[in-house]
């Protein structure tokens, strides 16, 4: 593997790991929103019911409170992902265009559904 590609998986993975650390941190701010609970908090309800207090919110709900309140760091970690992704299929599939080719539109179709 190039240095080229080293550098740019390390600064890949070094932007996905702040975009993730800022949204988690934008996203706590639902434990001083309680009138937001009802329509942020979606895991918690579904695994423990309606939440009564902040501490019971669960991690994986920052991020959906991140992602419609401050859109900015989510979004952010959804690019770093698909650039690291189509690092990786590059690096697997290197010296054969058809085979990436046939990586990129299988994992084309799966990034439309996640991101809808």
């Amino acid at each position: 593997m190039k240095v080229n590609m080293i550098v740019q998986f390390g600064i890949g993975s070094l932007s996905l790991l702040f975009a993730t650390v800022m949204a988690w941190y934008e996203g706590s701010n639902i434990i001083q929103n309680p009138s937001k609970w009802r329509y942020s908090a979606l895991f918690t309800r579904m695994i423990d019911g309606p939440v009564q207090n902040g501490r019971e919110i669960l991690q994986i709900d920052y991020f959906i409170y991140a992602a419609k309140y401050y859109p900015f760091f989510p979004i952010m970690m959804i690019i770093s992902t698909v650039y690291l992704a189509l690092l990786i299929g590059y690096q697997l599939c290197k010296g054969h265009k058809r085979r990436f080719l046939f990586f990129f539109f299988y994992l084309a179709p799966l990034y439309c559904c996640l991101v809808e």
